[in-house]
């Protein structure tokens, strides 16, 4: 029981010092400015036509590519600095020992993901304001723009485009995208931070946010490889994690080859155990050193 508490008192720790952590706050003001910018098409609409939008519209944002990819890249600047050796890390662990503050780490970065992908789907809500209205169904605002998308090909709101916006009205309810895409988000950014924390345990503190960054820009090659130069190979969807908190990347119809949904929770929930006890592991191996904050 003192064990327990005394991870939960390490993890929390970490949460205390984002309130002196610049990169912290910069971390969120610049995701909520991305989202703001992002919906400055459909908040205009919204405007205009005097129709509210209903909370629904993190999947479509997510299932655009660059916002897709930008929002990860944040994940990897809020999680840069692991493994958290700080002027606390000596005498944290001759008071708790090694164990329990890797414990307590590995569960701070699970919890700060989920901080994280909680305050993305937060700010895809305040930016409408006085125009977000609660609903169980899409809204007829929704549904109109991503009609439109399909149609069109781009509506210049920041959603998802082509016929990626009605296959997902098509195939999945409000409750569904949404809770699919927050829990692949969250598992996603718990890889990033955990794959950060084993390397750079392992290797030089750059090694980590180099390797994460390769995961997170991944996606934009294999949709180039994919779509833009005729390459299709969508098999190789299958090795990017990240990938798959896209929902224009899971499938939804059979004899399509792209990763199912139950894959895409199961393999990246085995990446993440994997990864907290390769971390855990590491640990027992590493000398007490003190790292500049980042």
């Amino acid at each position: 029981m003192d064990n327990a508490k005394n991870v939960l008192r390490v993890c929390g720790n970490n949460f205390l010092k984002w309130r002196a952590n610049a990169r912290v706050l910069v971390t969120f003001l610049l995701a909520a400015i991305f989202l703001y910018s992002a919906t400055d098409g459909l908040r205009a609409i919204a405007v205009e036509s005097d129709m509210a939008v209903t909370p629904w519209v993190f999947p479509f944002l997510s299932a655009n590519d660059a916002m897709h990819q930008l929002l990860f890249l944040l994940a990897v600047f809020l999680f840069c600095d692991a493994p958290f050796f700080d002027e606390q890390y000596p005498y944290i662990c001759a008071r708790c020992g090694r164990r329990v503050w890797a414990r307590g780490q590995v569960l701070y970065v699970f919890s700060g993901a989920a901080v994280y992908t909680a305050a993305l789907y937060g700010f895809s809500l305040l930016v409408f304001g006085p125009y977000l209205s609660f609903s169980t169904q899409w809204g007829k605002l929704l549904r109109t723009l991503a009609n439109a998308a399909e149609a069109l090909g781009d509506t210049g709101t920041g959603l998802a485009t082509g016929s990626v916006a009605g296959r997902i009205l098509s195939y999945y309810t409000p409750l569904q995208a949404t809770g699919l895409t927050l829990l692949l988000t969250w598992l996603g950014c718990a890889f990033l931070g955990l794959l950060m924390f084993l390397l750079n345990l392992r290797f030089h503190r750059a090694v980590g946010s180099i390797v994460a960054i390769a995961f997170v820009v991944m996606d934009y090659f294999l949709q180039v490889f994919t779509i833009g130069q005729g390459f299709v190979m969508p098999v190789l969807f299958f090795f990017s994690p990240l990938s798959w908190s896209n929902l224009a990347r899971i499938q939804v119809r059979p004899g399509e080859f792209s990763p199912p949904a139950w894959y895409a929770v199961v393999v990246l929930l085995g990446l993440v155990v994997l990864l907290s006890a390769l971390s855990l592991h590491a640990m027992k191996r590493r000398d007490v050193e003190i790292l500049p904050e980042v």
